[in-house]
């Protein structure tokens, strides 16, 4: 099992924190972020990791390879990265991903055992956070029978979605394939580079493909945008991980 982590991105909402540090270098509780989630990928037995960078590449590198020396870190670089968004990261990694992945984004403060229950089932899964009252920023999903992922993106309309896709899944290699068929489809036919990688799941899915939803239960989990969800992350999300 490998992780594939995207962290190519400027992090616009973060400045001016971001013009010197990148996003998932910035400290919870002492400890970057990216220290945490290679924390839990550890304690999930996941020691192969695929990192896409772009923006502060140099730094990340330095990091990884200074404090995770037991893990087998492969880097792949995004040059476009000020004009193109996470889905052309992902597909970037196309080449290092040789079967079954967890796919994370690299902004999120998590407990790990939301992995160990995507690990625990069967095909390829997706976190949610089952809640109501979502906006128009939050990425949606809307469900079918048995959990079965129908519709995932922004674009839902809230009072439709189920919940919140936290950033966190699992593919198979059989899916994972596909995934990379359809970002492979997407940019160089279609010369789609501006999209996030949801979108592919969407065609996925519209193609047939199963996803599954599963519910990240009481576990705590935050996505890290903005200044001020770095001291609501130290303040109410640190405390709850194990």
């Amino acid at each position: 099992m490998q992780a594939l982590i995207p962290a190519a991105g400027m992090a616009v909402r973060m400045r001016p924190l971001s013009l010197k540090t990148h996003k998932c270098l910035f400290k919870i509780g002492g400890k970057p972020i990216i220290y945490h989630m290679f924390s839990n990928l550890q304690k999930c037995g996941i020691s192969s990791v695929v990192m896409a960078l772009g923006y502060k590449s140099e730094q990340i590198k330095r990091y990884i390879n200074e404090n995770f020396r037991d893990f087998k870190v492969s880097f792949v670089v995004n040059e476009k990265y000020e004009t193109t968004n996470n889905a052309y990261s992902v597909w970037l990694a196309k080449d290092a991903i040789k079967g079954s992945f967890v796919l994370l984004d690299s902004d999120i403060l998590f407990d790990y055992r939301i992995i160990k229950k995507l690990l625990a089932g069967r095909g390829s899964r997706i976190a949610v956070h089952f809640k109501s009252g979502l906006g128009e920023e939050e990425v949606k999903v809307k469900l079918g029978k048995g959990g079965r992922v129908l519709e995932i993106g922004k674009e839902i309309k809230p009072s439709l979605a189920a919940g919140e896709s936290v950033g966190i899944e699992l593919f198979t290699k059989e899916l994972g394939k596909a995934l990379f068929g359809k970002l492979e489809e997407q940019i160089v036919k279609r010369k789609i580079t501006t999209q996030y990688y949801e979108s592919a799941f969407q065609e996925l899915l519209d193609s047939g493909k199963k996803m599954t939803a599963v519910g990240i239960g009481g576990y705590a989990c935050m996505e890290l945008d903005t200044p001020e969800d770095l001291k609501k992350a130290e303040k109410e999300v640190l405390p709850l991980l194990p």
